[in-house]
């Protein structure tokens, strides 16, 4: 995404705050890319043995994902 659209997120490495009872456990890391509006992220961490995101966002369409979780 170029221009003055929303800053990219690839390379981008976030943890998890209080999720009110969301899915993720605060022991939680995403790891996220983006390429030409398509994002996707690895997370780990608490229960969470690994998950997957898959997504795509634009500047007039909002934002879609799928998302795929594997728990311990």
């Amino acid at each position: 995404m170029s221009g003055d659209s929303v800053p990219s997120l690839d390379g981008r490495v976030f943890g998890v705050g209080d999720s009110g009872g969301g899915v993720a456990p605060s022991e939680t890391t995403f790891h996220y890319a983006e390429e030409d509006g398509v994002v996707t992220a690895t997370y780990e961490g608490g229960t969470i043995r690994r998950g997957f995101l898959v997504g795509s966002r634009s500047r007039d369409s909002g934002r879609a994902f799928g998302i795929d979780i594997e728990r311990l």
